[in-house]
């Protein structure tokens, strides 16, 4: 079950044990050590990212349940998790990046810079400016010489100033973005993107999306 810390946006992954059986808990962000309220129906509504127009996001829903859930904390049996949240699992990701990977060598070169850190294009580096690039082994947009990939395997789309969704194009063996498999979402500053045994890193300018 993913839970989005609401200061940092830093995603971590709560297992069943950790919620002990209930649908509610305390978690403490391990990157920012902000506590927040997590609750199952309210992880579960739809993120912003399924709605087929962005400017349409459920930001306003989320906010105003949070609200709601602090004001009957009073009211509610919750279960406080002890030390850290889980972050999400790497799994083959971690795997795939090289030995001397850091991520000071990868800068932001424009509103978005896509870096290829793993596989047979390993090195190479896109500066997405349309508002939509395919990536897969057909040619044009982000070439992807992966075995594994579908020839149109998904595509980013941009919605909007600094905002880039990716889509997966009902590929073969799927689109990965930070090692959870994924249809639709946002993209933010450092994601890591697997399509095959190809990893993708997202940079973007200033850093405004993560």
């Amino acid at each position: 079950m993913e839970a989005r810390c609401p200061k940092c946006a830093a995603v971590f992954f709560l297992t069943e044990d950790e919620l002990q059986g209930s649908s509610v808990a305390f978690v403490k962000c391990a990157d920012c050590g902000d506590t927040f309220f997590f609750d199952r129906a309210f992880a579960e509504l739809p993120d912003d990212s399924s709605s087929d127009d962005p400017s349409e996001s459920s930001s306003d829903v989320r906010e105003t349940i949070q609200r709601e859930l602090m004001l009957r904390l009073d009211q509610t049996q919750v279960t406080e998790l002890k030390g850290r949240a889980v972050e999400r699992p790497i799994g083959p990701a971690d795997s795939l990046l090289p030995d001397s990977f850091s991520i000071d060598a990868y800068p932001p070169r424009g509103e978005l810079t896509v870096y290829v850190v793993s596989g047979p294009d390993r090195g190479l580096y896109y500066q997405i400016t349309g508002d939509t690039v395919l990536l897969g082994r057909s040619k044009g947009g982000i070439v992807i010489h992966d075995p594994e990939a579908s020839r149109q395997h998904a595509q980013l789309e941009r919605h909007g100033r600094g905002r880039f969704f990716l889509r997966d194009l009902r590929s073969t063996n799927g689109t990965y973005l930070n090692e959870a498999q994924v249809q639709y979402s946002e993209l933010r500053d450092r994601d890591l993107l697997r399509i095959g045994k190809t990893l993708l890193l997202t940079r973007f300018a200033g850093s405004g999306r993560g």
